[in-house]
């Protein structure tokens, strides 16, 4: 089976690597995508076609980065006029010359999106739209260019999803569809060492995302762990200002998957604050939490509906509001006590891994071709 990918996913080693002019492209998003890749190159061969953001200094090239994977990398133009016209067809061109079986895309980006119903229509084989979020959520898309992506996702033969409201929103109910909240792979991780325990949080750097919240609740109980943060975003600002004025609180900048992961893995306490909006619950999983599920000895979250319908008590639900959490798990020495252990992190491997997540794709797509 051949499988053709459209993405704004990048390999690892040059999305960690390539020189960037202004905002690099959201580390989750290429980590999921390289997870639903490695899934589909368990029985299928995957071409995957990457749109270089216009901003990241990367050559076009095609390289096969191990069996039944390869790359290859489309530049985007600088110009957004000609971004709009020609780089659905100069992607679905570079496809052409390997006609697959079936065709995935990541539904958020309409560029991905047309070349991937582009092929579909002049190949005849079938779109399969990746849906992880719904556009209104993204930070700056405008009303247009919303509907164009929901629009244009929905000419798709199939769609896989991270929730039921995904489907619905997309346009794919009473359509083929494969739901699945959860996406992981478990690699082998030494637990950063430190020389004192932790909380951790990594990941977007947004107001929304909670942060404020956490800084003062740790300012405020001054608990007997360090504040190790990373990732970016437009909120890095204030935390690198209470970094220097508290030296407890430290802040890495965006690392390497693998640095993320071990950051995870050594934390006493690994956290995701981020306030809760119904819209945005309807629509996405927080990705971290699902990695914190993975190494996590202990994992702290704010609402989220999918996860806590499967892992209800492996997770710490933050209900008030993390201020309120601190005060209520902290004791008078400043320690965390009464946390439920995470107990998931087999069972996670087994319902959500890479192995698991190939099975089900296969079986998706055999139903799909009759």
């Amino acid at each position: 089976m051949k499988i053709a990918y459209f993405t704004s996913h990048i390999y690892e080693p040059d999305f960690i690597s390539a020189p960037i002019e202004g905002k690099k492209p959201n580390p989750a998003g290429q980590n999921f995508h390289e997870k639903v890749i490695k899934s589909l190159s368990g029985f299928a061969e995957v071409d995957v076609y990457s749109y270089l953001p216009f901003n990241m200094d990367l050559p076009e090239k095609d390289f096969q980065v191990e069996s039944g994977i390869r790359y290859h990398y489309v530049k985007a133009s600088k110009n957004k006029v000609v971004r709009a016209l020609f780089g659905p067809g100069k992607l679905a061109g570079r496809a052409h010359k390997n006609v697959p079986d079936f065709i995935f895309f990541d539904s958020l980006n309409r560029s991905t999106s047309k070349a991937a119903i582009r092929l579909a229509l002049t190949s005849g084989a079938k779109a399969v739209a990746i849906l992880t979020d719904h556009p209104n959520n993204i930070t700056g898309l405008k009303p247009s260019y919303s509907n164009a992506i929901l629009s244009c996702a929905a000419k798709a033969s199939a769609c896989f999803a991270l929730t039921p409201k995904l489907v619905e929103a997309f346009g794919f109910l009473g359509r083929p569809h494969l739901i699945q909240p959860v996406l992981v792979e478990k690699e082998p991780i030494e637990p950063y060492k430190h020389e004192a325990p932790y909380i951790y949080y990594g990941g977007a750097l947004y107001l929304k995302d909670g942060l404020s919240d956490l800084l003062s609740a740790y300012l405020t109980t001054n608990p007997k762990y360090d504040l190790i943060i990373t990732g970016h975003g437009p909120f890095d600002t204030e935390i690198l200002k209470a970094a220097e004025h508290n030296p407890r609180i430290i802040f890495h900048g965006q690392v390497s998957k693998k640095e993320h992961l071990s950051l995870i893995a050594g934390s006493a306490l690994s956290i995701n604050p981020r306030r809760y909006d119904k819209k945005i619950d309807d629509y996405a999983v927080p990705s971290k939490v699902m990695e914190y599920l993975c190494y996590a000895p202990y994992v702290a979250s704010t609402k989220s509906t999918a996860l806590m319908e499967t892992f209800r008590h492996e997770i710490n639900w933050i209900h008030d509001g993390t201020l309120t959490f601190f005060r209520e798990f902290l004791n008078n020495d400043g320690v965390f006590e009464g946390l439920k252990k995470n107990t998931a992190q087999d069972r996670v491997i087994s319902e959500f891994g890479i192995k698991e997540t190939s099975r089900v794709l296969r079986e998706f797509l055999a139903k799909l071709s009759d």
